[in-house]
């Protein structure tokens, strides 16, 4: 009998551990304030390390909300129409500082957030501010977001990051405003990754789709349409490093560079490949800040922009590298239907040079022959979930 004290006082030890660590928590929010905590706001405050705070489907009129490191924030259907945050232009909608820890947002829509202006350096983010942070957000729309005035202009309408290195998928930015990044802007060595993003219709004096200040970008699957920049750099403003993969740039309008803004620094690379840059206009496809900039172009369509096609730093290779100049053929392009016509010369075996390059742009084979197969933006957003 005395063999049997010790296992049996090691499970008995075990045991009550095991109960004082506690487990993780979903916290359930619901619009009429029923669930476990009244807010978002509340739930996020309330919950630990390694908890979720599920929100019902709904439109919460909250702002400042203060994200944590290693929380799961999410709504109940994870897609950015289930859950409207709206600041109501009190304030931003979210702030995101020393976030890390696995954390992860999904599934919203942040809306009328107003970076207010700063104590202290830049304002920026109406929809969300990160600092120091770098952690995931997926189906997520920046709607209607704003940053800056006259007297403080201001960074990334819809998203700005500082020092920190966000994984976007799936994610939209639309009709937001700033001075510096109408969509998003990063900084101070950020390092964002943008997957199957979409940036339409957002506005600045430069990057009126997104600018990245410093650090790099990488962006995959990419479509930016309809954004307009001041003074330069009408879809993307790129002074750091940057990679675009099987992106489109399209419809996008700045008296300099309307499609992309390339600031060379004298040693980093412009980097596209499998890309579309077409009927941008006013500025160039794409313009560099010196004609000697290093750009790097492969298997890329650029095609019917006001300020030119292959211009400025790129003028030489063009026909070279699989690289070409001939309507992409969008399905509707004029309803915002960027899908690409079978026959089009950026279509998987379409390639006219025989580089096989594959797919070029960021959407795929929409619809056959000539015609003009009706969609809706609602269409084109699935393709990203």
């Amino acid at each position: 009998m005395r063999r049997l004290v010790v296992p049996t006082l090691l499970v008995l030890a075990f045991l009550l551990t095991s109960s004082n660590r506690g487990e993780a928590r979903t916290w359930y929010i619901k619009p009429d304030g029923t669930g476990d905590a009244p807010t978002i706001k509340a739930g996020i405050d309330s919950a630990a390390h390694g908890d979720t705070v599920l929100v019902e489907c709904g439109t919460y009129y909250e702002h400042a909300l203060q994200m944590k490191s290693g929380l799961y924030l999410r709504s109940s259907t994870g897609q950015p129409d289930c859950v409207i945050i709206d600041a109501e232009n009190e304030e931003s909608v979210i702030y995101c500082v020393g976030v890390r820890d696995g954390a992860e947002i999904e599934g919203f829509t942040f809306t009328r957030g107003l970076a207010p202006e700063p104590l202290y350096g830049q304002s920026g983010g109406g929809g969300m501010r990160m600092e120091s942070s770098r952690f995931t957000t997926a189906n997520c729309a920046f709607v209607n977001n704003r940053a800056g005035n006259s007297m403080h202009p201001g960074f990334g309408g819809g998203l700005f990051c500082l020092d920190s290195s966000p994984g976007l998928i799936n994610c939209s930015f639309s009709d937001n405003e700033a001075m510096h990044g109408g969509g998003m802007c990063c900084e101070d060595e950020s390092v964002p990754v943008l997957n199957n993003c979409v940036f339409s219709q957002n506005s600045a004096a430069d990057g009126g789709g997104l600018c990245c200040l410093s650090g790099s970008v990488r962006l995959a699957g990419c479509l930016l349409f309809r954004n307009s920049a001041g003074i330069f750099g009408g879809g993307l403003d790129c002074e750091a490093p940057a990679i675009l993969l099987g992106c489109t740039v399209v419809g996008n309008s700045a008296p300099g560079a309307a499609g992309i803004f390339w600031f060379w620094d004298g040693y980093s690379e412009l980097t596209v490949v499998n890309s579309i840059i077409a009927f941008n206009g006013s500025g160039e496809a794409v313009f560099c800040s010196n004609e000697k900039a290093s750009v790097s172009m492969w298997c890329c369509d650029i095609y019917g922009n006001a300020g030119g096609d292959w211009v400025s730093c790129i003028a030489e290779q063009a026909d070279m590298y699989g690289n070409f100049s001939l309507d992409p053929l969008f399905c509707d392009a004029a309803g915002d239907d960027y899908t690409l016509i079978q026959c089009s010369p950026c279509a998987p075996g379409n390639d006219p040079n025989d580089w096989n390059c594959g797919l070029i742009g960021a959407l795929p084979v929409g619809c056959q022959g000539t015609a003009i197969e009706p969609t809706t933006w609602g269409r084109i957003k699935a393709i990203f979930r």
